[in-house]
């Protein structure tokens, strides 16, 4: 819930004093930034909420404790005790790098088409989008009602809002909507009463019309894990390509994905991986669960060999073609 975020009160110190027992109460003096109003921030214990500069245009700012580097800033719809914390996280599925400091939003919007300004936006700066992974759980403050999410994540700081979703966008940005990007789904807030939590998967990346024309091939793999697999956060799964069936050798291509893609409620086990640009060209493809972090591949690690009836088999990347595979991880997988 949040309390107003100011109210405005008179200068003036009371003392009561109570004779029979001597007792008096003291306000004390304001701060020395104080402007004539006292401010209350949103009631939560993941962040330390601070004053927002002068020329922000975002009412509450802060950070977390445990993320050093990172700024967060709100602009909710609300400032009554009727808002509802609702919890949201963004999840970056493509493996393009956007850079260790890209800048992620977050909104809520009334409308499915995301029309008109939005009813509530979180700002996050320097989110690492060097690779696939997910924000901590964050927080927004809206009033009860319906609204649709969606995250934006851009390497220029300075992009305030989205591009309009007509044509191509410039390439470096990154957006994503909470369900299909057809058919967004609606989150129902109701008034004092425990909001879902939200999961925005970033996983479409726009492009310059007028740059180069990308002639190479992307993959997407379908990623599972057994049932009886405990999977750890904090863990990477590593996706390489070879120029032979030697998993021993240094791959020609690496991309990382983190574990706790596989632990997002609705779809435990399971999480898709798509590619940036590959070249033209014949690789095997070998996929493994790094769950002791030294970087290589130990025996009884959840892996997959890309095979063809037991035998090792070479995954084509054809031009202007994206190859869609079945990854199913296990404890012993078929090796070269």
């Amino acid at each position: 819930m949040i309390n107003l975020r100011y109210t405005t009160i008179s200068l003036s110190v009371v003392i009561l004093a109570l004779l029979s027992n001597a007792c008096a109460f003291i306000v004390e003096d304001e701060p020395e930034h104080y402007d004539g109003h006292i401010y209350f921030w949103p009631d939560s214990n993941n962040y330390e909420f601070d004053e927002c500069r002068s020329d922000s245009p975002y009412d509450y700012c802060g950070k977390k404790p445990n993320k050093s580097g990172q700024d967060y800033s709100w602009k909710p719809n609300c400032s009554s005790e009727s808002c509802q914390t609702v919890g949201v996280m963004a999840h970056y599925q493509l493996a393009e790098d956007l850079g260790p400091r890209a800048t992620l939003w977050i909104e809520a919007y009334n409308n499915p088409d995301f029309a008109g300004a939005a009813q509530s936006t979180l700002r996050i700066s320097s989110f690492d989008a060097t690779f696939p992974h997910s924000t901590s759980r964050e927080e927004m403050f809206l009033e009860p009602g319906e609204y649709y999410f969606r995250a934006y994540l851009s390497n220029r700081p300075d992009q305030a809002l989205p591009p309009a979703l007509q044509g191509m966008d410039p390439v470096g940005d990154a957006y994503g909507i909470f369900g299909a990007i057809s058919q967004p789904e609606r989150v129902l807030i109701k008034p004092y009463d425990m909001a879902p939590m939200v999961h925005i998967h970033i996983n479409r990346l726009f492009e310059d019309p007028n740059g180069q024309i990308d002639y190479n091939g992307k993959m997407r793999l379908n990623i599972s894990m057994p049932e009886e697999a405990m999977i750890e956060q904090n863990r990477r799964l590593v996706i390489q390509l070879h120029d032979n069936a030697n998993i021993d050798q240094l791959a020609a291509k690496q991309f990382i994905m983190e574990s706790k893609e596989f632990l997002i409620i609705g779809q435990q086990g399971k999480a898709q991986f798509l590619s940036p640009s590959i070249d033209l060209g014949r690789y095997y493809l070998f996929v493994f669960l790094d769950s002791d972090g030294n970087g290589y591949y130990d025996t009884g690690e959840l892996a997959y060999f890309y095979n063809r009836n037991g035998e090792p088999w070479t995954l084509s990347i054809e031009e202007k073609t994206t190859k869609t595979l079945a990854v199913p991880l296990d404890f012993f997988p078929i090796l070269p």
